[in-house]
Parts: C-alpha cells; structure tokens; sequence
C-alpha cells in the first residue's frame, strides 16, 4: 500500500483554520505555529489574533484529538542581547515544558543554543532545524544533528538540487523536511536582513521598497528560479522527503485550503500564484499558467539549469507563454500597491 503524502501547515492566527484538520486528517502531518511574542519574535509579520497565549493549549489539543502533531516555532532569526542570555532562555524552556505536558509534540528552532538546551532539558520534544538555520551542505547539517537536531529543514534555496538534499540526508541519516511554497528570491540578498527586521517587528515598508520587487521589476522572468516545488513535481522528492511545509501562516483560511488541495492532488490547474507565498509578486504579475509549465518541461528543465541566461533563454520563454504581467488598469488593490508599483518599468504599466 502506497503511504500518503502528509503536509504540515501553518496557522493563520484564524481559528476556521483549525476545522481543516478534521477535513483532511490524511493528509496533514502536523500545524505549526508561533511561540507567543512575550517570549520571542517571529519569522513572519503576522498580528495576533486576541488571547493567542491562552488558545495555544486549545490549539494543541485540537491537534491531539486528532491525532496531528502541533509544532511551535521559535524561528526569529535575531534576538538582540537575549540571544544567549540563560535567564531569558530559562524562561522559555520553562514555558515548553507546560506546553509538552499539555502535548506539544516538536519545536523548529533557528537559534543553536535553544537547540542544545532544549534537546537537555527536554528530550521527550522532536527539534526541526527552522528554514533559517540555511541548512544548505552537509557540514551544515552535521553541526546540527551533533547539537540535537531530530529533522532537517533544507534551506530552499537547495529545493532544486536534489543529489545534494540526498547526500545530507544519507550523511546524516535524519529525517529530511523541505519547504515547498515559499515565494521568496533564489539566493536572495535581502533575505537575511528582511527576517532580522521581523524579529524585531520592524515595519516592513522600507524592505518592500528596495527589496526583492526591485529585482522582478527589472528582470521579470527571474520568478522562475524561486526553488518553489510544484504540486506536479513532488513525486521527484517523496523518495527522500519525509515532510513537506507548506508556507500559509499569511494565507486566508480559504487560501490555506486551495493549496492544501492542490498539493495533495499534486495538480494546481490554475493559476500558479494561488498557492505560493508571495505577495509581492502577485502585485507585478496577473497570472502565470501553472499548465504552460506543464507544457514546457519546468521541473527537467530547471534541473539542467546553468544559470548561463544570456544563452539559454528559457525563462524568457515561460515568461512569454506562461505569465501575465499587471497593467496600468489592472492594478490588484492591496495596501502596498503604491510602494510596489513605483519600481515597475512604465512599458509593463
């Protein structure tokens, strides 16, 4: 009997979001969530939804009776001077504790020193290395298993190499998770800086301004080489994945289910943006025909990929054949469309 792949999700400070565990049961390996922010920042700018510090008990339990593990983040990237600060992190361990009485199941940590002293203090919780531990070599991930990691986040930027994710895993022998969804730049140069602005609840009006649509505004067709991984191309992974994420705590409820769906139907129809986390893009592209992908061979030919784009020119053919970029009178209404659209060359207007 083929085992079923599972996706773990992400909660949308929404409590509906909850009743998609009983609907799709099969196929939810787990709900991750944010440690609250008494304690530490987060990796996505998300408000709270009132009295979250007192719903997370509610939270894990749903998972419980359910039989789906719930997940707490503490993947903030900076804390300032409490980053190694015994009294502060005391306070944290403290706090999952209570939580894995109450049955919190694992926790995806960025900070290194979190991992070794909650593997001590408490060994009973399974560690997730977070996606910003960048896990993108096999050194890399043999320092976090020596310090207790259980599963492996692979940084996305590898998502698309996957003799190398296949090496980590055979050199480690842990299990492997890959975020799938996520919308950001390949090998982004303001992605460190963009989630130590997070962690600090910085707004985010001065990295929208000079940040990644910057780049798309200027060379569209660079949308291709996000290292998403399709619903289409799972199959290629599942050999050697043992979970998939999927990026949703931004995402409407219904939108957590779209994509949901078209994961475990490993077909998106559609339009491709619909599933991915990436807003910003979605203020400089329409559509992009998910199907034209299809087409045109996406996963074989990024595979083969050089980078060589003066060349090559087949992100240029997808962008022709697949995208469809904004227009003057088509602009999507969001509250960052004047700080997105102000980049956009006037020719794509």
């Amino acid at each position: 009997m083929t085992k079923k792949t599972k996706y773990s999700i992400g909660y949308n400070q929404n409590a509906k979001t909850l009743e998609l565990l009983d609907i799709y049961i099969e196929h939810i390996d787990s709900l991750y969530f944010p440690i609250p922010p008494v304690y530490l920042s987060s990796g996505r700018h998300t408000p709270f939804e009132k009295n979250y510090n007192k719903n997370i008990k509610a939270i894990i339990k749903k998972c419980a009776d359910v039989a789906i593990d719930s997940q707490i983040l503490l993947n903030a990237t900076c804390e300032g001077a409490l980053c190694a600060d015994t009294a502060h992190m005391k306070k944290v361990i403290d706090y999952l504790k209570t939580l894995t009485k109450s049955g919190l199941k694992s926790a995806a940590i960025t900070n290194p020193f979190y991992i070794t002293e909650i593997k001590k203090e408490i060994p009973e919780l399974e560690l997730h290395s977070s996606i910003n531990c960048y896990t993108s070599n096999i050194e890399q991930a043999l320092y976090l298993k020596d310090m207790g990691i259980d599963v492996l986040t692979i940084d996305r930027d590898i998502n698309r190499n996957l003799d190398l994710i296949k090496n980590i895993k055979k050199a480690t022998g842990l299990k492997i998770k890959l975020l799938v969804n996520e919308g950001c730049l390949s090998n982004c140069p303001f992605r460190k800086m963009h989630f130590n602005s997070l962690a600090h609840n910085l707004p985010d009006k001065p990295f929208l301004e000079r940040s990644c649509i910057t780049v798309i505004s200027k060379d569209p067709k660079k949308i291709f080489r996000i290292p998403f991984i399709r619903p289409e191309d799972i199959k290629h992974y599942k050999s050697f994945t043992d979970y998939f994420k999927l990026a949703t705590r931004t995402f409407p409820t219904s939108q957590i289910e779209t994509t949901l769906k078209a994961y475990i139907n490993e077909e998106q129809n559609g339009d491709l943006l619909d599933i991915l986390d990436m807003t910003s893009m979605k203020c400089y592209f329409t559509f992009i025909n998910n199907k034209v992908l299809d087409k045109l061979n996406f996963f074989e030919n990024m595979q083969k990929c050089t980078h060589d784009c003066e060349n090559c020119g087949y992100c240029e053919t997808l962008l022709k054949k697949a995208a469809i970029l904004n227009t003057g009178n088509k602009l999507p209404k969001c509250k960052n469309c004047e700080i997105y659209h102000k980049f956009i060359e006037p020719n794509t207007r």
